[in-house]
């Protein structure tokens, strides 16, 4: 999207300059029936009338005109009272700006230039003329009424000059000389602190300007203190809906978005809307300006729809507001055209059309950002393929005499569109001779242009066969890119997803070309750390897709910022106190303070310890890294399924070969195919057991893992980074030789035990990056003692329902009271807890409470075994017993703990489930059990039967600790041996033997 920090920083100037003021009137001597309805007119302003003031101020002087009662100078006072409720509500424009002249010329005529109220109609003058963006007009008129006036030293006329000095700064503030409109709003700061004390809106209107000047100069953090002072002087006069407080909220939202907390922003720009609103009506510029606002927060933080559906508001009442043809209209619809362009919505047109044609009717052919809305015409024709008319257009502007329109950035943008075209209608040649041009610019500051020059002229020399060239290029184009990748790894908001979608795109093409060139060690590592690199940014969409996420990143940095302030407070607090105490001395409020910064303290610590857990491993790392840590016959494979690249890596300690997966293969729909034969029902019957689909469960295999075990001679142990759908693939239920058996029918399920499984010759785990297996490797376990000990939890009770968390879940507590009872769980933990003689405690029945499992779980346990149910609803669950009633322990709960134990167990049905637009690759719940500290979960894919999950858990536990076979070894023993008992009977049916999979480290137990 082009422009759109300028679209905005333009917008927002609409309302954030405020340039109104409380005009005071001066005291009336003669007319007793002007007195009373000027006070009138404050009455009605007082209480909320606002429209109805300026409409009254708007009769009282066309009544004082057309009265022969009045003299010029009550004429005067009739004039500066409308003119000051117009400026307070925005109401300087076009259609009072005869009215304002007529005030001026009358004041200049009837009173001395030196006076006060004399500069009071050059400046009301003024501001109209600023409104309407008359600048060097205002600025005559200003620059000649500044010769005239210099407060008095009591302060006569203060408010006068307030007022103008005011005015004075709005203008250098509209012409981009901020320190000029820094120095003359502190003037009129100066002038309201002295003399203006009883008038706190003046101060205030001063102080938000300066604020406003001062995050234009880019000192944020000076804006925001300035704010701060805003803000409490509202709060001490409890005035918390006034419009000078409008206006500071709104340039606190603005620095959110100027520091890319996009949903911070957007939070608190919906939230002003009701205020905005009730000051000023909903059909006013700062309402328009909000929606304004809002429609560039949404579409920088990658919600274009919303975003649009913003700006089309905005559009509808700056139309009725200033005019179809306004330039503010023209801003709005340059936005909606650049919102449908990203969305591929044909009318994308007609608003870039409206654009052209509003400014160009405004300020003439030659404006100086003519190209780039041209550029935007030119891609939305080329959106909807009209090639010809973007090609006109293209070389029309690079025909061009006008040397403002057509700068560097301009012609960059240009020639590379019009290379593009040129490859989209297969004229390479001239393709070639466009993007040459492009690419031979030095242009600085536009990385993003230049970016997409490289990656067009990539694509154009593949197109001609001419290969190490279009590597070149694209290799160039990835240089320009990395920091936006390396921000895209962060999750930092600071990266719109209009550049994450292209970036992506980039890297598989250049991937796809490093890839299919020889492949040397060098060029190996290289596209190693690609292919990391497009698995994290492609997922890191998700992060911008969601408005209300904000970046814990910088969230992290403001929290520990303010931890310090904290700590320095506290210890100048308890300096204090000891004074005291040595001086016999007791301040109660002092104990207060201690007490109270006490606590913010630990909350502040608590949140920082949970973002840190939160926080995503990102690393890079390379194929010797992950050789370095494998131990032998290990083979490490990780996924790359997007769309235009499929690839798997295998990686032992000795080899490393990226295989590419065959295209034409639906990847997505098999895995979800093989899944709706896994899901068991409640009713144990042999009938209802649903058939698995043993030849796409092959088809799988084949696509998957064979061209893994072509190139290694043995395999002892996967360890698996899933990618996209991949983490719901069935891995134990992959058949790797159907012996020439099939089953179509219930009746033929000993044909299962007849096939060979994946597991039957490789045990498996998974990991959720390359980075996190270096970790997992390389930190070691925490129970040091060499003593295994084990907790185990579950077969919760209750006798009375909890009804008060019944809306929580899906069916409710009635029905988790009639959850089917768990008969093999207690003896399942029984037989668990014996493996580890007396070094075992058991949580069933009541015990198993979330304080009693919180407790096991921060102990150096190195098993803790969950044998219970997993409930879903708005917060999903295992279930435990509290009193009289059921609880659940959540993911949400499970982040605050700090986790000692090893391996935790969840047998419980499908504890990996997760939402497919997550971007995670487990569950919540296995997620925060990882991040709060442990090192290896057993969890499940399924619905699992109690008695299966029952014996093939406590088999993996025999396994592993009399055998010392590592946790995945012993899993797969397990199962193999389940499978072996039951191959004649129903259960020989992977959905009996086949959920349970380890996720972390899988040499847990290994000797």
């Amino acid at each position: 999207m082009l422009n759109l920090v300028r679209c905005f920083v333009a917008f927002i100037l609409l309302f954030c300059v405020i340039d109104t003021a409380g005009a005071k009137t001066s005291s009336r001597v003669d007319v007793g029936v002007f007195l009373t309805n000027e006070r009138k007119i404050a009455e009605l302003y007082d209480n909320g009338r606002a429209d109805d003031a300026v409409e009254a101020a708007k009769r009282l002087l066309l009544e004082s005109l057309s009265s022969n009662k009045f003299s010029d100078r009550e004429l005067i006072d009739a004039y500066e009272i409308y003119a000051s409720y117009s400026n307070r509500l925005h109401r300087l424009n076009a259609d009072t700006l005869d009215i304002m002249r007529e005030y001026n010329a009358l004041a200049l005529r009837v009173l001395d230039p030196d006076s006060p109220k004399a500069l009071m109609a050059s400046t009301m003058l003024a501001k109209n003329y600023l409104a309407l963006d008359r600048i060097d007009e205002a600025f005559a008129l200003l620059s000649e009424a500044d010769k005239h006036f210099s407060i008095d030293d009591d302060g006569a006329g203060a408010y006068y000059l307030y007022s103008f000095k005011h005015s004075f700064a709005t203008y250098f503030f509209k012409q981009r000389a901020y320190e000029s409109a820094l120095k003359e709003f502190t003037t009129a700061r100066r002038i309201a602190e002295k003399f203006l004390k009883g008038h706190t809106p003046d101060l205030q209107i001063s102080l938000n300007n300066i604020g406003l000047t001062l995050q234009k100069l880019n000192r944020l953090d000076e804006a925001i203190d300035i704010y701060r002072q805003i803000e409490a002087m509202a709060k001490a006069e409890k005035k918390t809906d006034s419009p000078e407080l409008l206006a500071t909220k709104i340039n606190i939202a603005a620095i959110h978005y100027r520091l890319n907390r996009f949903g911070q922003a957007a939070q608190e720009f919906e939230a002003l809307l009701p205020l905005s609103n009730l000051l000023h009506g909903y059909n006013s510029p700062t309402t328009a300006t909000l929606l304004n606002n809002l429609g560039v927060v949404f579409s920088r933080s990658g919600n274009y729809e919303k975003g649009v559906d913003y700006h089309l508001k905005a559009l509808d009442l700056r139309k009725e507001l200033f005019g179809a043809s306004s330039v503010v209209a023209a801003n709005s619809h340059a936005n909606i055209a650049k919102g449908y362009l990203t969305l591929d919505d044909k009318r994308a047109i007609e608003h870039a059309q409206k654009t052209l044609a509003i400014r160009e009717e405004k300020w003439g052919k030659d404006y100086p950002d003519r190209a780039l809305d041209e550029i935007v015409l030119a891609q939305t024709y080329e959106q909807a393929s009209l090639l010809d008319d973007a090609k006109d257009i293209y070389d029309s502007i690079l025909e061009t005499e006008n040397a403002a329109a057509l700068n560097d950035v301009t012609k960059l943008i240009a020639l590379t569109r019009r290379a593009s075209i040129a490859k989209q209608k297969g004229q390479l040649d001239e393709a070639t001779f466009f993007i040459k041009q492009a690419i031979s610019i030095k242009v600085k500051f536009s990385e993003q242009g230049l970016k997409n020059a490289f990656a067009e002229a990539a694509e154009i020399f593949q197109l001609k066969g001419e290969s190490s060239q279009a590597l070149q290029y694209s290799n160039i184009a990835v240089s320009f890119a990395w920091e936006e990748f390396a921000e895209m790894l962060s999750n930092k908001p600071d990266i719109s997803p209009s550049y994450v979608e292209p970036n992506i795109h980039l890297l598989e093409s250049h991937l796809s070309r490093l890839l299919n060139q020889p492949l040397s060690e060098q060029v190996k590592e290289e596209a190693f750390l690609y292919s990391q690199i497009l698995r994290l940014s492609e997922t890191s969409i998700s992060h911008w897709k969601g408005i209300s996420k904000t970046s814990s990143s910088s969230e992290l940095t403001n929290l520990k910022y303010r931890k310090q302030l904290l700590e320095l407070k506290l210890s100048k607090l308890n300096s204090e106190l000891f004074k005291q105490i040595n001086n016999l001395e007791f301040d109660e409020l002092l104990t207060q303070d201690l007490n109270k910064a006490n606590k913010q303290l630990a909350e502040i610590s608590e949140k920082i310890k949970s973002i840190e857990k939160s926080e995503d491993m990102v690393a890079m790392v390379s194929i010797s890294d992950v050789q370095s840590v494998l131990e032998e016959n290990e083979v490490f494979v990780t996924f790359n399924i997007i769309d235009n690249i499929k690839i798997v890596w295998a990686i032992s300690r000795d080899e490393a070969v990226v295989k590419h997966i065959r295209n034409a293969v639906d990847i997505d729909s098999m895995v979800s195919q093989l899944n709706s034969g896994l899901r068991l029902n409640e009713s144990g019957r042999l009938a209802d057991t649903p058939i698995f689909n043993s030849e796409l469960s092959y088809a799988l295999y084949d696509v998957l893992f064979t061209p893994i075990f072509e190139n290694f001679e043995q395999v002892d142990e996967l360890i698996l980074v899933p990618d996209r759908t991949l983490k719901a693939l069935p891995i134990n239920a992959l058949v790797s030789n159907l012996n020439g058996q099939s089953v179509s029918h219930f009746s033929e399920f000993s044909n299962y035990g007849k096939m060979t499984w994946l597991i039957d010759a490789v045990s498996v785990s998974s990991v959720s990056t390359a980075a996190n297996f270096l970790k997992i490797r390389t930190q070691g376990y925490k129970n040091k003692t060499g003593l295994l000990s084990f907790s185990g939890i579950g077969a919760p009770i209750s006798k009375t329902p909890n009804k008060e968390g019944e809306a929580t879940l899906r069916a409710g507590y009635d029905e988790i009271s009639a959850l089917p009872e768990l008969k093999n769980a207690k003896q399942e933990l029984q037989r668990q807890a014996e493996l580890f003689e007396n070094r075992s405690s058991l949580l069933v029945g009541k015990r198993a409470t979330i304080a009693a499992t919180q407790n096991a779980l921060e102990k150096s346990n190195s098993v803790v075994s969950f044998a219970t149910h997993l409930v879903e609803g708005e917060e999903s669950g295992l279930l435990l017993s509290s009193d009289e009633a059921f609880t659940l322990l959540t993911a949400d709960a499970i982040s605050s703990f700090d986790i000692r134990a090893d391996v935790v167990l969840l047998a419980a049905c499908d504890t990996t489930r997760f939402e497919i637009a997550q971007n995670s690759l487990y569950s919540p719940l296995i997620n925060n059990l990882l991040r709060s500290g442990a090192q290896t979960v057993v969890a499940t894919q399924w619905n699992v039967e109690d008695e299966a999950i029952s014996r093939i858990s406590v088999e993996m536990l025999e396994n592993a600790l009399s055998k010392g076979h590592s946790i995945s070894k012993s899993l797969s023993l397990s199962m193999r041996s389940f499978k072996a008992s039951n191959k004649n009977t129903f259960k020989s049916h992977p959905a009996f033997w086949a959920p349970a999979v380890i996720i972390g480290d899988n040499r847990a137990f290994k000797r």
